[in-house]
């Protein structure tokens, strides 16, 4: 049996629905001024105007929360729907007035809610008819809903309500009340708050997310705009999903997400739900959303599901169109913009080059980017269906599932937007049929911004690529891209580049139109040794100065190492492979090198890396996705480095998710220099050497002292001999595992210092 096993589980859909956008008018209602039940000439109790729904057995749903919340791709659960049949003429009560109009209110109870929202199975207004939906103490209000929200399949349905108790009220000419149907099938009773501060939701997001709107997201203020937060109440958990743009520019509000999210004729969209500010956290509220989508294509192995949504977004939430990339080639980075656990929008950083890679390698092979790990932020449950934007900010993917967590290097799987664009020939299997409906041919394609720019010339520097934080090369090569994001059209463009102070120009020419992306690639640059830094800035846009000096910057840091000191990492896996990953950070914690996850193989694999480092003291980490290691049932793995002849590290005891590692290089160790170099070298073996071993020393030289020091230098154990040319060592059981250091000496000198590695197995 397999000892890690990602769940691959999606829904399709093959048939249309609808629901409604929620749109309002921002109206209170009119009870919030007066007592005007008291006024009506007549009023009649349909059935109750208080209705109450049954209470969950909480303690159940939390048992089956507690499992499902492990995994992206299972979305979060929120609610519990519950069956009910509501209409205008068997619950609530009615008033009638003097001046001709009529008011209808039905009051909803779940005790001990934290939000409550309905579905409309039928839902139709008439013209002078305005619904409110409010909470208790009136500190939640929805409305006014006008019949600028009716539909041909009359279908609706609302957001969460904020409180245990909601009341509606329907406003309308009494001439009109036969004109109206409100059919209320469904109630969801929120156990778990979308809204309140300190719960679940809000703020629950693990401590490494980064909001949006923090400094890290300034490049990214127009794409945020394109991603939502869905809601969807068929199992009532919830998802992210991103607008897209198509080759017409027409803004028909297409919707991408995951199949697996299960969206269905309830789902509502969130708009703009991000913190306005960095730090601390603020909920802007649910004030934003649609209701609602058509159902376009879907394909199971790239877990993607496309929607229409009912209506455009109203201009005032200044959407983005996100562009898209449909192309199958290496991206040099990625970037998620998502929802973790339904909290304020957040954006993770993946620095590294994007893997082809599959979610069930099993069965199809290169379906999926694999981000092999974040190096800022993370993802988790809620962030399923986010977009992963490549360097040019063009949508490539969205989120299946993964192991990524704050504080561990485990990746996440995005289904290739190349692969759903036509990998079947079916319009309901693919995304070319809609995305390019004049038949352009285009696989590339610059978003659409509805809010209007605020300059005519503004280029946006995006940043540099294709650098590590860490060379061993004094010349390197590097890109770095820029976005029109002004009003005119781009011909012309200056740039500044320094490094480490010396600057020299660099001028592009072409034509950029709105949106559009455009690279620049810079080789043989020269770095010093030790800290560089490398900054890039606009100096020129049309032969004029960019109106946006806030975007006109990048700037990229980096260590080269001029005295490089290689060493050769071997590793060999167990029969899982695809679980498998390492890495080198230095002492300051900054990772140097790093490698897997692998394919799965009986018997496991070996690899082989040569790895440049110098004189320092740094930590291998080994990790697994199974929490298991690579030493166990399936297999005998092992971690070694060597340095020429010498052995740094042998690890072959891994059995857990992650395990840490320290190793040197010899010259920063804490002996004391060697007195006497001129005898011939001792020969110590066999080593690595397990704990309760014989360590054996050969040598012509007479040896009449043997010191064991730690990798601190500190004194362990001695052992003194008669001057025999051949000597043995019993470890003892007390040794623990790790690198240790042999001071060899005769009568009145230290003959030679031999670092020997010893484990437990």
């Amino acid at each position: 049996m397999k000892k890690y096993t990602f769940i691959f589980f999606f829904s399709i859909i093959f048939g249309v629905f609808h629901i409604q956008a929620q749109i309002v008018s921002g109206e209170y209602p009119p009870s919030f001024q007066n007592s005007i039940h008291v006024s009506a000439i007549s009023n009649h109790v349909v059935h109750s105007s208080l209705n109450e729904i049954a209470k969950p057995k909480l303690s159940e749903l939390r048992k089956e929360d507690a499992i499902s919340d492990q995994h992206k791709d299972i979305p979060w659960r929120f609610g519990v729907l519950t069956e009910v049949n509501y209409n205008l003429r068997n619950a609530g009560e009615w008033f009638h007035y003097a001046d001709g109009s009529s008011l209808y209110r039905l009051k909803i109870l779940a005790k001990d809610a934290l939000s409550i929202n309905l579905n409309f199975s039928r839902f139709h207004l008439s013209p002078s008819a305005k619904l409110f939906v409010f909470n208790h103490d009136k500190t939640d209000v929805l409305g006014a809903i006008t019949a600028k929200n009716n539909k041909v399949d009359s279908l609706f349905s609302i957001r969460p309500i904020r409180g245990e108790e909601i009341t509606l009220e329907l406003y309308l000419a009494y001439e009109e009340i036969e004109k109206n149907i409100m059919q209320i099938e469904g109630v969801v009773y929120g156990y778990r708050s979308l809204l309140e501060k300190r719960n679940k939701a809000f703020g629950g997001s693990s401590s490494c997310e980064i909001n949006v709107n923090c400094p890290e997201g300034d490049k990214w203020q127009d794409i945020k705009r394109s991603v939502v937060m869905i809601l969807t109440s068929s199992n009532t958990r919830k998802c992210s999903g991103t607008l897209l743009n198509n080759t017409a520019m027409d803004s028909v509000p297409y919707l991408l997400t995951a199949a697996h999210c299960g969206l269905n004729g309830s789902s509502i969209f969130v708009f703009n739900y991000e913190s306005p500010q960095c730090d601390p956290s603020s909920d802007p509220g649910l004030t934003q959303s649609i209701s609602g989508a058509t159902y376009k294509a879907s394909l199971g192995i790239s877990d993607f599901h496309l929607f229409e949504l009912s209506q455009k977004p109203p201009l005032s939430y200044q959407a983005y169109y996100s562009g898209w990339n449909a192309i199958d080639t290496v991206f040099l980075n990625g970037t998620g913009i998502h929802h973790p656990k339904g909290d304020v929008k957040k954006i993770s950083f993946a620095n590294d080059t994007l893997l082809s890679d599959s979610y069930n390698p099993n069965l199809y092979s290169d379906t999926h980017w694999k981000v092999s790990k974040w190096t800022y932020g993370s993802t988790e449950v809620g962030s399923s269906g986010s977009p992963l934007f490549n360097e040019d900010q063009q949508l490539i993917g969205q989120l299946q599932g993964g192991s990524a967590l704050c504080g561990y290097d485990f990746p996440d799987f995005y289904g290739k937007f190349s692969v759903s664009w036509d990998n079947k020939s079916q319009n309901n299997r693919q995304l070319a049929h809609w995305l390019d409906p004049i038949n352009s041919n285009q696989k590339v394609l610059e978003g659409l911004d509805t809010k209007v720019p605020n300059y005519a010339n503004d280029l946006k520097l995006i940043g540099i690529h294709s650098l590590n934080a860490y060379s061993c090369d004094s010349l390197i090569d590097l890109i770095f891209n820029f976005k029109n994001n002004g009003a005119d059209s781009v011909s012309s463009a200056e740039f500044i580049i320094e490094v480490n102070e010396n600057d020299s120009i660099i001028s592009w020419s072409g034509l950029l139109q709105k949106k559009q992306v455009q690279k620049i690639e810079l080789n043989n640059i020269l770095l010093k040794d030790g800290n560089n830094k490398i900054k890039i800035y606009t100096k020129s846009v049309n032969g004029t100065v960019d109106q946006n000096a806030a975007n006109d910057t990048v700037v990229h840091s980096l260590f080269s190492n001029h005295q490089p000191i290689y060493v050769d990492l071997k590793l060999k896996t167990d029969n899982y492979g695809s679980e498998t990953a390492w890495n080198i950070k230095s002492y300051e914690g900054n990772i140097l090198a790093e490698g897997g996850y692998y394919k799965d193989k009986n018997g496991g694999d070996v690899f082989n890396y040569s790895i440049c480092l110098y004189d320092s003291c740094f930590t291998l980490t080994l990790l697994d996705l199974a929490g298991d290691g690579f030493n166990g049932f399936y297999g005998s793995g092992y971690a070694l480095i060597r340095r020429g002849n010498d052995t740094l590290l042998y690890e072959n005891n891994f059995t857990s998710s992650s395990k840490s590692i320290q190793f040197c290089i010899d010259s920063t160790t804490s002996i004391p220099e060697i007195k006497d170099n001129s005898q011939k070298q001792p020969l110590l073996f066999p080593n690595p050497i397990m704990v309760g071993e014989t360590l054996n020393i050969k040598n012509s030289t007479s040896i009449t002292k043997v010191i064991l020091y730690n990798i601190n230098g500190q004194k362990i154990k001695s052992f003194n001999f008669n001057g025999q040319e051949n000597n043995e060592i019993v470890l003892g059981k007390n040794i623990a595992a790790g690198i240790y250091f042999v001071e060899l000496k005769n009568n009145t000198s230290t003959v030679d210092y031999k670092k020997i590695v010893v484990t437990n197995k």
